[in-house]
């Protein structure tokens, strides 16, 4: 694979070389015509057979590259499960969240905030090679979508979808949505998991805690809901609990963050797994050496023959300078000697 591009390369390089020497010997006959009587070459002219050489093999290289590779439909190629990265939303979707306290201006409800909370980790982060998973919590927790790689499913589920008729009315508990998620990525290989859980936090149990299991490596808690003011729901007046949630995280070496009125910061999202893939995204491959060698070869061997149109020579045959004023002078007597006579 590596071996056959590097030698067409290099015998497309030899062929052009000795073509350009050949060619150099027919130019030098003519050297009189073309560069003036010093036969001097210009800059543009010892540059082009160069140019002309490197551009053939540059391409020639990565055409061959490009035709050896394996065709990759990107987006649709399945990893192994071992390298896979996964997330896991375990999202309130209890009647609280339905209250209208979130945003900046506190005009939109707390559902809708999670979701443009969501859209904003989405947006930012690479999802190539990544599952999503969904984790709906009330009084209970039941998982909604498993291991899906369609962000639109995702986007459909988090969008204010009306979940809360799936479980009985009562407190919201939301260590049952971890215990979900944690029994979810139970056999799921290690540190391939990201919790991200979503709540108001308006009710927080102080019993103990879930045990993560190694699959998951970090969680995130995000808070939705104005925590200062109350708003009433069903005759009950609900806030998100700042100090419960921010406890719930430290407990679990996590991280919380109040994304009521502020999306998640770009510095605490380049921590977590599901950016851990943007590094290996962002280092070229042969694929892409190729296509850079393809074009700037291209580039240069079009630009050859207009370089040398401009700057291939500066002898411009004709009339110089000096003979157009000899010739001037001459007419010029002679006009004198006619109006003297």
């Amino acid at each position: 694979m590596v071996m056959l591009p590097v030698s067409l390369a290099v015998a497309v390089c030899v062929l052009a070389t000795l073509a350009e020497m050949v060619h150099q010997r027919r130019v030098q006959r003519v050297s009189g015509l073309v560069f003036g009587p010093h036969r001097g070459l210009s800059v543009a002219a010892r540059l082009a057979p160069v140019l002309r050489v490197v551009s053939l093999t540059a391409v020639t290289w990565g055409l061959t590259v490009l035709i050896l590779l394996p065709p990759k439909a990107h987006g649709l190629v399945e990893l192994p499960k071992e390298q896979r990265q996964n997330l896991i939303i375990a999202l309130d979707v209890s009647p609280s969240m339905r209250a209208v306290d979130a945003g900046q201006k506190h005009d939109i409800s707390r559902m809708r905030r999670a979701a443009e909370a969501i859209e904003s980790i989405f947006s930012r982060s690479t999802m190539e090679g990544m599952t999503v998973s969904v984790v709906a919590f009330y009084t209970k927790a039941k998982p909604v979508v498993v291991q899906s790689t369609d962000m639109e499913v995702i986007r459909h589920v988090t969008n204010d979808l009306p979940l809360h008729y799936m479980f009985d009315s009562g407190k919201t508990n939301i260590l049952a949505g971890i215990e979900t998620s944690a029994q979810l990525a139970k056999n799921w290989p290690l540190n391939s998991t990201t919790l991200l859980v979503i709540t108001d936090g308006d009710t927080v149990p102080s019993t103990e805690l879930p045990l993560f299991p190694p699959s998951i490596k970090d969680l995130l808690l995000i808070g939705v809901g104005d925590p200062n003011n109350g708003t009433r729901v069903n005759s009950e007046l609900t806030r998100q609990n700042v100090d419960a949630l921010r406890q719930v995280a430290m407990r679990y070496q996590g991280n919380y963050h109040n994304a009521n009125e502020q999306n998640l910061p770009t510095t605490l999202l380049n921590d977590l797994a599901i950016s851990s893939r943007r590094s290996k995204r962002s280092q070229f491959s042969m694929k892409d050496w190729a296509l850079l060698c393809v074009g700037a070869g291209s580039l240069m061997s079009a630009a050859v023959p207009l370089g040398l149109a401009l700057f291939g020579t500066r002898w411009r045959p004709g009339t110089t300078d000096v003979a157009r004023t000899a010739v001037k002078r001459t007419s010029e007597r002679y006009s004198l000697k006619n109006v003297a006579s």
